[in-house]
C-alpha cells in the first residue's frame, strides 16, 4: 500500500531527475548524505523539516492538503485544505494551535475571550509553543491542551492576579 510519504518521495525523485541532480548533489545542497536522500525518495525518514529543505533545494512549493476524517478528533487540523510555504509554516502552526487552545480554555474554564487569551499567553506552555527549537509547534492541539492543563493544575501561570 502506497503512503503519502511514498508519494512525496517519488515527487522529490522526479524533480531531482528533472533538474539533473544526483542524490549526492541534492544531499550536499540540503546537508544530508546520499543515503538519506535515497531513504526520503523511498518514503522513509521524511519530516516537515526535510520536506522544507528539499523543497527549497529543488525550487518547489510545499502544498499540504489535510482532510477531515469521518469522525474528527481534537488532535487534527480540521481545515479541509491549507496551503502554506516554508516561510510561514511555523507562524501558521503556532497561530492555529493557539486559537484552538484559547477556544478550549473559553469552553472548559467558562471564561471570555480576553481572559482566555491572558491565561494562555501568560503560560509556560505558550512560551514553549513559540520556540521553534523545541518542535512543539508541530504537535497537536490536544497535546498542547494536556501540557496547559497540567500548568493550570500546578497554578504556575505568570502575571495573573486572583
Amino acid at each position: 500500500m502506497k503512503t503519502k510519504f511514498d508519494e512525496i518521495g517519488l515527487l522529490f525523485l522526479k524533480r531531482r531527475k528533472e533538474l539533473g541532480l544526483t542524490q549526492q548533489q541534492l544531499g550536499e545542497k540540503v546537508g544530508v548524505t546520499k543515503s538519506e536522500i535515497s531513504k526520503i525518495e523511498n518514503g522513509r525518514g521524511i519530516t516537515f523539516s526535510t520536506i522544507n529543505k528539499i523543497s527549497d533545494a529543488l525550487g518547489v512549493a510545499v502544498v499540504v492538503e489535510l482532510k477531515e476524517k469521518s469522525s474528527p478528533s481534537s488532535d487534527i487540523i480540521p481545515d479541509s485544505l491549507m496551503t502554506y510555504s516554508s516561510e510561514n509554516t511555523f507562524e501558521f502552526l503556532v497561530e492555529y494551535i493557539t486559537s484552538k487552545v484559547v477556544e478550549w480554555i473559553m469552553k472548559e474554564q467558562n471564561v471570555g475571550l480576553e481572559e482566555a487569551l491572558l491565561l494562555f499567553h501568560n503560560s509556560e506552555t505558550f512560551d514553549a509553543l513559540c520556540r521553534p527549537d523545541n518542535g512543539m509547534y508541530v504537535e497537536s492541539p490536544a497535546f498542547v491542551y494536556e501540557i496547559f492543563q497540567e500548568e493550570l493544575r500546578r497554578g504556575t501561570l505568570r502575571g495573573m492576579t486572583e
